[in-house]
């Protein structure tokens, strides 16, 4: 059998990645070396485009805006949609709590109504996109109780694999399997299973830019739907770090500005 020089090329980096062994770290210290990656970036305003296509084909494009805040009892965040006309103005208010179940507001612009999300219904596809309202709350390290799994290679770069369980009984996953870069401990990859243990969405970010000197943010997000076959796909624009946010740009009033 002929082997071509690609192929062999190929072979050679995953072998020399591979031969880059990781300094040993249990799950929760993996965990904890992840959310230290990011603190103290203050506030960021993260413009967006949306794609979505089903399995039979169809298309549509969002523009959208989202906004972080870092606070000390939890992380607050802000989604707010800009075209098309069809959703322009709904919003989506995350308030992460690190000693109980988190908050997030929904606010629909044809009917001038917000509703609270329930835990019960945190696992709903957001706006008919392939991500729930629970994967669009900020990480916190306590929440969850960690496996380290096993070392990998994604794209030549050492990764420690990593499940994530959480404590909240109402979350909608039982687990998720994370590929984190073993330089700068940002997620490569992510694996969704179900109360099942079922493998129900992957995530995959790419194209991981450092922002103000060490604040890390993937320019690209792709959800994949194993269940649907569809997927969801996240390009960001111009990030802004250190953005200068305040507290009163997250509260329910501000859903509907």
């Amino acid at each position: 059998m002929r082997i071509s020089f690609p192929v062999i090329l190929l072979f050679f980096l995953a072998t020399t990645a591979f031969a880059q062994n990781l300094p040993p770290l249990d799950g929760l210290a993996i965990a904890t070396k992840q959310e230290a990656s990011n603190i103290g970036y203050g506030s960021d305003i993260l413009p967006a485009r949306m794609k979505l296509s089903s399995a039979t084909g169809q298309n549509a494009t969002r523009e959208m805006i989202i906004k972080t805040r870092e606070e000390q009892q939890g992380d607050k965040s802000l989604i707010k949609f800009l075209a098309p006309a069809d959703i322009m103005g709904t919003s989506l208010l995350s308030f992460q709590n690190k000693n109980r179940s988190d908050d997030q507001w929904l606010y629909l612009p044809a009917l001038k109504k917000t509703k609270r999300i329930a835990g019960t219904s945190k696992g709903g596809a957001f706006v008919g996109s392939d991500f729930s309202y629970e994967d669009l709350v900020p990480f916190a390290v306590d929440k969850y109780t960690y496996t380290f799994l096993r070392e990998d290679v994604i794209n030549g770069k050492p990764c420690y694999v990593n499940a994530a369980s959480p404590k909240d009984t109402s979350s909608v996953y039982s687990k998720t399997v994370s590929w984190i870069d073993g330089k700068n401990f940002q997620t490569l990859k992510a694996e969704f299973y179900d109360k099942k243990n079922r493998h129900i969405k992957t995530a995959v970010f790419s194209d991981i830019r450092s922002y103000a000197g060490h604040f890390f943010r993937a320019k690209k997000i792709i959800m994949t739907d194993l269940r649907k076959g569809s997927l969801t796909e996240l390009d960001f624009g111009d990030i802004r770090v250190s953005a200068g946010l305040k507290t009163d740009d997250f509260t329910e009033r501000a859903l509907t500005r």
